[in-house]
């Protein structure tokens, strides 16, 4: 296979992977709530000029923060007449999405380098290629705001450069891959195992490990620092509420595991498209595989792949950790490399046409947004038309928002000068608007699908008059107009 073949070839994935990428983007949804968290986190640094992060307090590393605000100032923060700097919520959801778009091409970049640094065929790098285009699961993710994709790509990153002995390097991609996201240190293990796959002598081995670690630690320290300067600030740090939200020291009770194991496949089947398309290349990886052990072909690299998908999954059901769907994107490049290399080594190209046709077709569905993964299903449609009326209400118009929190915060913006109340019960509610001694009109703003029955007999009870004010397919708000 000539270099200009190759290099042709790989260009046209990357095209392909870029064009689904901005095509999901061209109909993604509104944000899902934790986007709506992150993007306000970024919209206080380039608004407000809050380069600290200090506004809200952080339960994960900085760098999609910096990474969205950054787009936003570029791509979406606009001047006033009266010099003030505004964000139009839509405006800033394409902005917010845009790194991860381009994160998402790269890492089909780094996947094919990857493949071929690991199994050095430039077929297998090819196959990949083409299998991280059209996963559903890159697709979904593309146009997100979510910190995963800046996580898997310099984890990629680092695990392509371990491969190629670039230690130095590995570090710091592993370090800025912590800074988005504490979930690559699954990697870790992996990125220490090809240390002594590829080092034959112990001093070599330490000499690896230490050129890792050296500039890893940097990354980090100067990480502990930035939480160390927002402390001394009097903000939380991130470390110590990650840890308090995130920590699992559970067990997997035996009966959970048919429900952990429904939630697991509710994702991974969508790795190669659908059920049918994962199962069956995943049982092609499965024999070529056995065929290469039984040859004694089988290549350390390869080994060591297969261990690592069985430990990570074997994890994920003896622990309680989160089975989201974007908490599986770790394991698709390698999976998908596994893949590659049973398609590859199988040596039957109608099969892999098969495979890649399927999958262009559900490709095709998650640009649309037609399968059940990624950002929201939908659920905040015409957040941004309740927003809008919201902030049409009279200045300090007190609003009750139970339930859309980040989602609202968002899309009402920056500078909106309403009060947004919450309260846990209809009781608290009923108790809370007594106390307040406000004469003006309030408002309730809920989920079309959430059963307020309960709290709007609270307010009725103590003398408030309720009537319908808004509603669109998916929100309503109501009026109420406090006792004479």
């Amino acid at each position: 296979m000539s270099k200009t073949y190759l290099l042709l070839v790989k260009t046209l994935i990357l095209l392909l992977s870029a064009f689904l990428s901005f095509y999901a983007l061209s109909n993604a949804q509104r944000f899902h709530p934790d986007e709506a968290f992150y993007m306000t986190i970024a919209r206080h640094a380039a608004v407000n000029g809050d380069w600290l992060l200090l506004a809200e307090p952080l339960d994960k590393p900085p760098l999609t923060f910096y990474t969205n605000a950054l787009a936003l100032v570029f791509l979406a923060v606009e001047t006033d007449a009266n010099v003030v700097l505004q964000l139009d919520p839509l405006k800033g959801e394409f902005a917010g999405r845009i790194p991860s778009v381009l994160m998402s091409v790269l890492i089909v970049a780094v996947g094919m380098q990857l493949a071929c640094s690991l199994t050095d065929d430039n077929q297998i790098a090819l196959i990949t290629g083409m299998l991280l285009t059209l996963t559903p699961l890159r697709i979904v993710f593309a146009p997100t705001a979510f910190t995963d994709l800046p996580m898997l790509l310099f984890g990629m990153l680092s695990l392509w450069m371990a491969s190629r002995r670039c230690f130095i390097w590995a570090g710091i991609c592993f370090a800025t891959s912590i800074s988005a996201k504490p979930q690559v240190i699954f990697y870790l293990p992996l990125i220490i195992v090809i240390f002594f796959v590829q080092r034959s002598s112990l001093k070599h081995l330490i000499s690896s490990i230490l050129r890792f670690s050296v500039p890893a630690m940097v990354v980090v320290l100067l990480l502990w620092g930035w939480d160390s300067l927002r402390i001394a600030q009097e903000a939380e740090s991130f470390y110590q509420l990650g840890q308090s939200r995130y920590t699992v020291t559970q067990i997997t009770p035996l009966s959970d595991y048919p429900q952990r194991l429904l939630l697991w496949w509710q994702t991974n089947q969508y790795l190669l498209g659908n059920g049918l398309i994962t199962v069956i290349g995943v049982a092609i990886a499965l024999m070529t595989t056995v065929y290469q052990y039984r040859k004694w072909q089988l290549s350390q690299e390869h080994s060591l792949l297969w261990l690592w998908v069985l430990a990570f999954n074997g994890i994920h059901f003896m622990l309680t950790l989160n089975l989201f769907d974007r908490n599986q994107l770790v394991l698709m490049p390698i999976v998908i490399i596994l893949v590659s290399s049973g398609l590859t080594r199988i040596k039957q190209g109608w099969l892999t046409a098969i495979v890649i046709s399927g999958m262009f077709i559900f490709a095709c569905q998650a640009t649309q947004w037609q399968l059940p993964i990624g950002g929201d299903d939908g659920r905040h449609d015409g957040i941004h038309e309740l927003a809008d009326y919201l902030n049409n209400k009279p200045v300090a118009t007190v609003i009750y928002d139970r339930w859309l929190d980040w989602e609202l915060d968002y899309y009402m913006g920056q500078w909106t000068n309403k009060r947004r109340v919450y309260y846990p019960t209809p009781d608290a509610l009923a108790i809370g608007m007594q106390e307040l001694d406000e004469t003006g009109m309030r408002y309730l703003v809920a989920p079309s699908d959430i059963d307020i029955t309960s709290w709007l007999g609270a307010v009725q009870d103590i003398g408030f008059i309720v009537e319908s004010d808004f509603s669109n397919d998916n929100f309503v708000v109501y009026r109420l107009q406090p006792p004479e």
